[in-house]
């Protein structure tokens, strides 16, 4: 699985995500006021790094992007973006508690355990630490746009995060035919 993980999601990178902007530029919208910008923020699936750079213009500290394709890494790295390699699934190279907000835009879908990214979420995530989580609803995973797991509800998030995460907010979108679900949660 860990091959054809990588290969599927460096498939989708291709330089500057110019149409990934606008919704980036929403989720800040909606998670500004729930987030501090002395606390360290990780975003993970960042990309080819842009938000991490947006973030740093809104003043953010510490702004820590994670990312599994090589490509989009070492092309963040050459715009001077805070972005390593690294997968979802192991975060053990991040400290526990180490992070005030972790954000997942459109990566959890991608994860094929997303269980297992939540715990290691949970563990570098400070006490009342901030998750945000943005995915399309699907009816199924779209395994061609490398989605090993889908989510048709707000419901399907909450019963993965379990009992550890309080949901503060979440809101629904359309982009095109699709609609995504926006939501914040808080650890316990």
């Amino acid at each position: 699985m860990d091959s054809r993980y990588k290969r599927l999601q460096a498939s989708r990178f291709s330089g500057e995500n110019l149409a990934a902007r606008d919704r980036l530029k929403k989720a800040y919208r909606m998670i500004e006021p729930f987030l501090k910008l002395t606390l360290p923020l990780l975003d993970i699936g960042s990309r080819d790094g842009w938000f991490i750079e947006y973030l740093k213009r809104k003043k953010f500290k510490y702004v820590q992007g994670i990312e599994i394709t090589e490509e989009a890494v070492k092309y963040a790295q050459s715009k001077d973006r805070n972005v390593v390699w690294g997968d979802a699934h192991d975060l053990s190279a991040f400290g526990v508690g180490q992070y005030g907000a972790v954000l997942m835009i459109h990566s959890l879908e991608h994860c094929y355990d997303p269980k297992k990214v939540v715990d290691q979420v949970y563990k570098t995530l400070q006490p009342k630490g901030i998750f945000y989580i943005e995915v399309p609803l699907e009816k199924k995973a779209h395994t061609d746009m490398g989605h090993f797991c889908n989510f048709t509800d707000i419901k399907d998030v909450m019963n993965l995060l379990g009992s550890r995460f309080v949901l503060l907010k979440h809101k629904l979108y359309t982009m095109g035919k699709m609609k995504h679900l926006m939501c914040i949660f808080r650890k316990i």
